[in-house]
Formats: C-alpha cells, sequence, structure tokens
C-alpha cells in the first residue's frame, strides 16, 4: 500500500514537472519569437522602404536636372546677349547714335545760346551764322533719331566688353560739356548781380547755359541708363520727345526773331559792305573825266557794288565845288614858302553826297562820332537806325 501510494506519488511529481517543464518550454518559445518579432520591427523601421528610396532619388535627380537645365539656359542667354552687345553693327548704331546726339546737341547749344540773347537784350547783330546753325541741327537731329530709334532696338542692357567701353567714352564727354554749361550759368548769375552795367547780357547767358545743361543731362542719362527715360504704356522713347520739342521750340523763336532780323538786315549787310566802294568809284571817275558824275549808273564797278545801286539803296547828290581855302596868297613865292614849311598846297575838292537808309542799328552806335565835316572815306562800322547822309569829297588834281 505504502509502495503504491509512493509510486503514485512519484508518477504525479514526474507529470508535474513535465508539465512544467512544457509550460517552460513553451515560454520560452513564446519569448524566442517575441524577441525575434522585436529584432524584426526595429530592423525594419531602421531600414528605408525601397519603394520611397526610389521616389526620393527620383525626385533628387529630376531637381538636378531642373537646376542644370536653368544654368544652361542662362549661361546661353548670357552668351547670346554679349554676342549681341559685341557684335559689329550693334557697336556701330551705338557709336554713331551717341555721336551724332552730341554733335547736334553742339550747334543747338549755340543757338540757344544767340536766341536767348536776342530776345532777352533784343539785339545780337545777327549774320549768316545762324543760317549754318538752323541748317546744321536740321540734318544731324534727324539722323541722330533714325539711329536712335535702330539702336534702341538691339541696345544691350547692362552693357559689356566694347559696348560698356564706348558708352563711358562718351558718357565722360558729355557729363564734361554738362557741366561746363552749368558752370557758365554760375558765373554768369554772379556776374548779373555783381556788375554795375547793365545785365541782360548775363542774364540771357545764365539762361541759355541752364537750358542747354538740361539737355546735356537729359543725354547723359539716355547713355547711362536709358530704362530711366523708358515708360511700359509709350512705344515711342521719352528722350527722342523730349528732344523733338527742345528743337521745334528753339527752331521755332530762332526763324521768328534772329532768322528774320537776318534776312530784314540783308539790304544793311549790302551797304555796309559795299557803300564805300561807290565812294572810291565817284573819285576814280573824277579824275578820268575832271567832273562829278550825273548819276551813279555812269560808274564803273563791280557785280555787287552794281547790285547796291540798282537796288536804288543809295542816292547820290551833287553839293558842287569849293576853290583853294587860302585866298591870301596871291603871288608864287608866298605860296612856295608856305608849302616849303610843311604845308599842303591848297586844292580844290567837290562835294557830294550818299544816302542811305539802314534798317537796325549797328551794335557798336555811337552818336558822338557824327560830324558835319567833308570826308574822303566812309566809315560803315557804326551807325544809327534810319537814314543816314555822308558828306564826301574828292580833290581835283
Amino acid at each position: 500500500m505504502n509502495e503504491e501510494n509512493k509510486t503514485t506519488y512519484s508518477d504525479k511529481n514526474l507529470e508535474n514537472n513535465t508539465t512544467n517543464n512544457s509550460e517552460n518550454s513553451q515560454f520560452s518559445s513564446s519569448s524566442e519569437n517575441t524577441i525575434n518579432k522585436s529584432t524584426e520591427i526595429r530592423e525594419a523601421n531602421s531600414a528605408p522602404e525601397p519603394a520611397y528610396d526610389e521616389q526620393l532619388d527620383s525626385h533628387i535627380d529630376s531637381r538636378a536636372t531642373l537646376v542644370a537645365s536653368n544654368n544652361i539656359n542662362d549661361a546661353i542667354g548670357s552668351t547670346a546677349t554679349s554676342l549681341v552687345a559685341s557684335s559689329p553693327f550693334t557697336l556701330f548704331l551705338q557709336w554713331i547714335t551717341y555721336a551724332l546726339w552730341g554733335w547736334a546737341l553742339l550747334p543747338l547749344s549755340m543757338l540757344i545760346l544767340l536766341v536767348s540773347t536776342y530776345y532777352i537784350k533784343g539785339d545780337v547783330g545777327t549774320d549768316e551764322f545762324v543760317i549754318y546753325l538752323i541748317a546744321s541741327i536740321l540734318v544731324l537731329a534727324p539722323l541722330a533719331m533714325v539711329a536712335d530709334h535702330f539702336y534702341s532696338k538691339s541696345e544691350p542692357q547692362p552693357k559689356k566688353g566694347g559696348s560698356l567701353v564706348i558708352m563711358l567714352i562718351h558718357a565722360v564727354i558729355f557729363v564734361l560739356f554738362g557741366l561746363g554749361f552749368f558752370i557758365s550759368t554760375v558765373f554768369a548769375v554772379i556776374n548779373a548781380v555783381m556788375s554795375s552795367s547793365s545785365p541782360e547780357q548775363s542774364i540771357a547767358i545764365a539762361i541759355g547755359s541752364f537750358v542747354v545743361g538740361l539737355l546735356y543731362l537729359l543725354l547723359i542719362i539716355r547713355t547711362i541708363k536709358p530704362n530711366l527715360l523708358q515708360f511700359k504704356t509709350m512705344r515711342a522713347r521719352p528722350f527722342v520727345l523730349l528732344m523733338i520739342f527742345a528743337i521745334t521750340l528753339v527752331l521755332s523763336l530762332a526763324i521768328a526773331g534772329p532768322m528774320k532780323q537776318y534776312f530784314n538786315e540783308r539790304n544793311d549787310r549790302l551797304i555796309e559792305s559795299y557803300l564805300n566802294d561807290v565812294n572810291v568809284a565817284i573819285s576814280k571817275y573824277y579824275e578820268e573825266k575832271q567832273s562829278l558824275p550825273d548819276s551813279l549808273n555812269e560808274l564803273s564797278v563791280e557785280s555787287e557794288v552794281k547790285q547796291l545801286i540798282d537796288s536804288n539803296l543809295v542816292k547820290y547828290e551833287r553839293l558842287g565845288s569849293s576853290g583853294p581855302s587860302l585866298t591870301i596868297i596871291d603871288d608864287v613865292t608866298k605860296l612856295s614858302d608856305f608849302i616849303n614849311n610843311g604845308n599842303e598846297a591848297p586844292k580844290q575838292y567837290f562835294k557830294y553826297q550818299l544816302c542811305v537808309t539802314y534798317v537796325a542799328e549797328s551794335n557798336i552806335y555811337d552818336s558822338s562820332s557824327k560830324t558835319d565835316e567833308f570826308e574822303t572815306y566812309i566809315s560803315t562800322y557804326s551807325h544809327p537806325k534810319g537814314e543816314v547822309c555822308y558828306k564826301l569829297k574828292t580833290y581835283a588834281n
């Protein structure tokens, strides 16, 4: 009985141990499975997904390709711009545009000063120089506008290489000219304030120089920063429009003022140039004929003097003759002594006068220089406005 009980107890212990070992084995196996799964999860989390890697690589490659493409396009565009700016035709257009504007401003500057002097001072003593100034502007300004129109279509921005050199050369020249006119403005204003004489001349120079300085400032801006004078809403270039306005205004004032005066004073210039030639022709006529001519048409003269006579610009009048002034000398001995003492022998002379009408007063007219004495030479350098009669004489040999 006891042995059976022992055997039964032993069997139960063995079963319990077996069960425990089985449970332990199952627990160990479960733990190992758990550890393995954790390890797999960690490895899975640590390793990137293949699909994501491929997507990332593809995105990076596309970005790199886009950047490279943009760089290539920029390089091509920069190279193309450089080639356009450096092309001989573009450089020629650039140079000729700047040069023509510079040359056009030179006669325009002188005409502006002349016009301002004419309207402020009243008279500038104009001659054919005003005609040459107007003609120069009418030739150079349109050429400059045409060149500017074609150059603006291919003008590189910013300028590089040869284009930059051409721009700097002309910009420096324009700056020096503009600065010179602004300095002249300051000096003229100071002179007008401090001078005790009439300030009209200084005021005219100040106004004219200031206007010219502004035109050079516009040209400098057009040369260095043409975009500052360009608006998107305007097809035409504002610089060209401003120059057209300035040139039209100056030419209109010049034609209505100095140029009109020039044509009105054509007869004055003809008289001033050839009136004394009429006097010389009368003296020669007297030497040959021993008498004064009845009219000026009897004289042998050159074509210019003939024009003066044929235009009836000169009125001729004989005034008679005068005998020897030393009437007290009645014998040859006294006359010989008079001559030996350094005196000239008394001469008989014939008197006449030439009258002309001047449209304008000369610039340097001095009323105190007028005399009533008979002269042998005519000076037309100084004369008043209106009719002037010159009293003349010629000697009998």
